[in-house]
């Protein structure tokens, strides 16, 4: 009788096993078809790239530009990143594990991040972050199938917008293009972006190193929840793509509290391809 108990026991625990196994891959599979849809749908969006004539680029780019060879890959308006990490979203809270892709529009401001985060040995957060013309958008849920968090407007849209102007050096044609990024050189080796989306705007100064590389950005304003912070964001490990232009391939945030710096991620890029728009009309 006991055996017979204990059989049962296994058996239920092997089919929980089983089913819980199921939910939880069907469960990413949606999530990533979600991110991929994303990707479908910005991707056939209108083009709006316009080239910076003479003049409009100021020589600190100008030469940056010519440095790593992004004119070779002028035309391209769409950039896919591959990346992993850690991140964290408190400063009390420890290092999680996060890898992920990401989609940029580098001829217009928009992207899409999708992260899988590994909190501990049981617990997994997947999370995406959409930048589009007319909504920004957070969403998190546990092992892809519970909602956790879900918050967009514009404070959101404004966050993100100062996050796409820091992370332009991944796909540096847009300060070529992208008619929606203003450039202004305003010191020796600073450089102003000014980025407008719709009825919201991000500004983020890029500094440069002697060797005529971004060595860092900072944003004076960039909303984290419901307050405004100052953001930081640094660049390093410099190297080619498989389609010959040097971007960095390690990227620092840093969150410049009242009660001191909050390091919040630790980005390792691991791949970065270009492509055409198939859109185009």
């Amino acid at each position: 009788m006991t055996e017979q108990i204990l059989s049962d026991i296994v058996v239920v625990i092997v089919v929980l096993g089983v089913l819980s196994l199921g939910v939880l891959l069907i469960s990413n599979w949606v999530f990533l078809n979600r991110f991929r849809e994303d990707v479908l749908y910005m991707k056939m969006e209108d083009n709006e790239e316009v080239y910076k004539g003479e003049g409009e680029v100021p020589p600190l780019i100008d030469t940056y530009l010519r440095k790593i060879k992004a004119a070779e890959e002028a035309d391209l308006t769409e950039a896919f990143v591959t990346y992993e990490g850690f991140r964290r979203m408190k400063p009390e809270e420890k290092w999680s594990l996060i890898k992920g892709e990401q989609f940029f529009r580098t001829d217009k401001p928009g992207f899409v991040w999708m992260g899988f985060s590994r909190i501990n040995a049981v617990v997994r957060m997947n999370t995406i972050e959409k930048l589009t013309d007319q909504t920004g958008t957070h969403i998190t849920r546990l092992w892809s199938v519970f909602p956790v968090n879900r918050t967009g407007g514009e404070s959101v849209r404004q966050g993100l917008l100062v996050r796409y102007a820091g992370e332009l050096v991944l796909c540096p044609q847009a300060f070529i293009h992208n008619p929606s990024v203003t450039l202004e050189q305003t010191g020796e080796r600073e450089v102003t972006a000014l980025v407008k989306s719709g009825q919201e705007e991000g500004t983020i100064v890029f500094t440069f190193s002697e060797s005529g590389l971004p060595e860092s950005a900072h944003a004076a304003n960039r909303h984290r929840g419901d307050e405004t912070e100052a953001w930081q964001i640094a660049y390093s490990d410099y190297r080619e793509t498989a389609s010959g232009v040097t971007v960095p391939h390690q990227l620092d945030s840093t969150w410049k509290l009242q009660s001191g710096d909050f390091h919040d991620s630790s980005i390792r890029i691991k791949t970065v391809h270009y492509e055409e728009s198939n859109y185009k009309e």
